[in-house]
């Protein structure tokens, strides 16, 4: 359940950027096995996530600014507001990363799926609160007929050490009930502490004092969140890069 948390929270960073121009269903697969999938309009992005037989789904409405994370079993929905102003030290709740450095390098053009694709080498450098740094690279496979605004185009990615791809690719309008709050459903907020005190039930004053669980929370789920917010990408490509991974984030 900790790792498909922030497998979707990875989504809120960066998405502050302008609406998109787009339309499109698609699934992602480790191998054959469904990892998760994605619906994007030109105002919302839904994601439903799986693992263990559990499925979460959020929901970003990117007009106003909101994510929304639904929880079935409870017909719960936590709400966090004011996505402008997210880190990734806020959502941890917790003053994990100082820095980030990064680039990317286009190194040809591969057929994925059938699909020619633009091939990316992905390199990105951390410095943690307590001087450490660490280095991440990735590859990531772009499909031009889906780049636009709200999506980077990305169809596989390697990001977690295994190869996603994304397969049924539909692309067109999607059903407006996908994209609203499920009748029976009550409203919570987004705690102050972050994703630590959701994950490890400890407010955010006790977060600083669990570096080591933080280490090894993120170390496992955090591929993503390290990779993304880079400070040499613009809020657009921040977004792009984000809501490509909603449908392919985490180790299941």
């Amino acid at each position: 359940m900790k790792r498909l948390i922030l497998s979707l929270f990875v989504v809120l960073l960066g998405a502050t950027s302008a609406m998109g121009q787009i339309s499109f269903y698609g699934e992602w697969y480790d191998g054959n096995t469904l990892d998760s999938k994605m619906w994007v309009t030109p105002d919302f992005t839904r994601a439903e996530n799986f693992q263990d037989g559990n499925k979460m789904v959020m929901l970003v409405d990117m007009k106003l600014k909101k994510a929304y994370l639904f929880f079935e079993e409870t017909k719960t929905c936590m709400v966090m507001e004011d996505l402008n102003q997210l880190s990734t030290n806020k959502l941890l709740g917790f003053e994990y990363e100082t820095a980030r450095s990064g680039s990317k390098e286009l190194k040809g053009k591969v057929e994925v799926e059938g699909k020619e694709c633009e091939h990316w080498f992905i390199k990105s450098e951390s410095t943690y609160k307590d001087g450490n740094k660490e280095a991440y690279s990735y590859n990531n496979y772009i499909w031009p007929r889906l780049k636009a605004s709200n999506y980077s185009g990305s169809i596989a990615h390697d990001q977690t050490g295994r190869k996603l791809v994304m397969k049924n690719i539909q692309i067109g309008a999607q059903p407006s009930h996908l994209f609203k709050i499920p009748e029976g459903y009550k409203t919570v907020d987004f705690p102050m502490g972050g994703v630590m005190e959701m994950l490890m039930n400890k407010p955010a004053k006790h977060n600083s004092k669990e570096v080591e669980d933080v280490k090894e929370i993120v170390n496992k789920t955090g591929a993503e969140i390290k990779s993304i917010n880079n400070s040499n990408m613009s809020d657009e490509d921040k977004m792009k890069a984000l809501i490509e991974m909603m449908g392919g984030g985490k180790k299941k």
